[in-house]
């Protein structure tokens, strides 16, 4: 995913569709952590392996501050993970 993360078209990107990419934690938290992705309101990260670690950093991500509907549906995410999702995301987040 290093190019995807180096990407100039990153930043003017509203909506981003990575389902069904295999994504696992790693993943999760390097979306999480890129500025370029701070005017991206819809994620959808659907059907990949994200556990808990991956959800806790998206929902705490200062760089996803605009995103209002996330979409984790068939992921790995536990209780935790999807409680802390719920408080940040709210009826934007499917699970």
């Amino acid at each position: 995913m290093p190019w995807l993360a180096r990407s100039p078209f990153l930043r003017k990107l509203r909506g981003l569709n990575l389902s069904r990419n295999g994504f696992g934690d790693p993943e999760a938290c390097d979306l999480a952590q890129n500025p370029r992705l701070a005017q991206v309101e819809r994620l959808s990260l659907a059907h990949n392996r994200i556990g808990n670690a991956g959800a806790l950093a998206l929902a705490q991500s200062p760089h996803l501050r605009n995103v209002v509907c996330i979409d984790l549906a068939s992921n790995r995410i536990g209780g935790d993970g999807l409680a802390t999702l719920a408080a940040r995301f709210g009826s934007g987040l499917k699970a």
